[in-house]
Parts: C-alpha cells; structure tokens; sequence
C-alpha cells in the first residue's frame, strides 16, 4: 500500500512537473518580453526626442531665415521712393537730420562738461582725457561707418 501511495504521489508530481517547467518558462518569457519592450520604448523615446530636437532645430533655422529676409527687405523699403515729391524729400532726410541733431546735442553736452571740469581743476588737458572717453570714440566711429560705409555699400550695388 505504500508502494502504492508513493508511486501516485510521485506520479502525481512527475506529471505535474512539466506544467509547472511551462508555468515558470512562461514567467521567464514574459519577463524578457517586458525587458525587450522597455527597451523598444525608451528606443523610440530617444528617437522622438532626437526627432523634435530637429524639428526644433528647423524651425530656428526657417525662424532666423525668415527673420533676415524681412530685415533685408526692410532696409531695401527704406531706400525706395514713393514718387510724391514731399514724401521723398521728407524720408531722405530723416536720418541727416537726427545725425545732425544727437551730434549737436552731444557736442553741447560734451562742451558744457567739459569747461566744467576745467573751470573746477584748472587744468584744460585733464580736463579733455575725462571727457573723451572710450565709449565716445566708439560712438564716433560707429556714426562715421555708417554714413561712410553707407555710401560705398550702395555705391558697390
């Protein structure tokens, strides 16, 4: 009887052996089926955001692009005339007359600042090298360049 109660017992088991070498497989398989889809979704994360950093990228590009055609035509519009006589004269003269004008504001500010350090240090040559800076030479220069080189530019074209 025994005999009999270990052979079910273990052929209970043995039989019940490759169902529960199926089960486990098919836990492994499931696992390692999960790993590769993580994997393949944080592969295609990777390639949207690569993606969008181009798309990103693109329209920065078109953005600057567009940006200087509209900066190009906008100095091309400056310089074309309406055909009313008045108007022509009026925009010609725009840029001269605020030229003149901060240069005359600048020349009296820079006057009246310097005779005042004169008048309070007695000594003329001080007097210029606090006035005259840097800044100033750049901002003679830069108005320079820009009438100057304005009219070799357009006399290139």
């Amino acid at each position: 009887m025994l005999e009999a109660l270990l052979g079910g017992l273990f052929g209970g088991l043995f039989r019940l052996a490759p169902e529960l070498f199926r089960l486990i497989n098919g836990i492994a398989d499931r696992r390692h089926e999960l790993a590769l889809l993580e994997l393949q979704v944080e592969r295609e994360k990777a390639g949207h955001a690569g993606r969008l950093s181009e798309i990103a990228a693109e329209a920065a590009a078109q953005f600057d692009t567009r940006a200087l055609d509209a900066f190009s035509e906008s100095i091309r519009a400056q310089g074309r005339l309406t055909g009313v006589p008045w108007i022509d004269a009026v925009s010609q003269t725009v840029r001269p007359f605020l030229t003149y004008w901060w240069m005359a504001l600048f020349t009296l500010f820079k006057t009246a600042v310097f005779l005042q350090l004169w008048a309070s240090q007695g000594d003329w040559k001080d007097a210029v090298t606090y006035v005259w800076t840097a800044a100033d030479m750049g901002v003679l220069s830069a108005v320079i360049n820009f009438w100057f080189l304005d009219r070799v530019i357009r006399g290139s074209r």
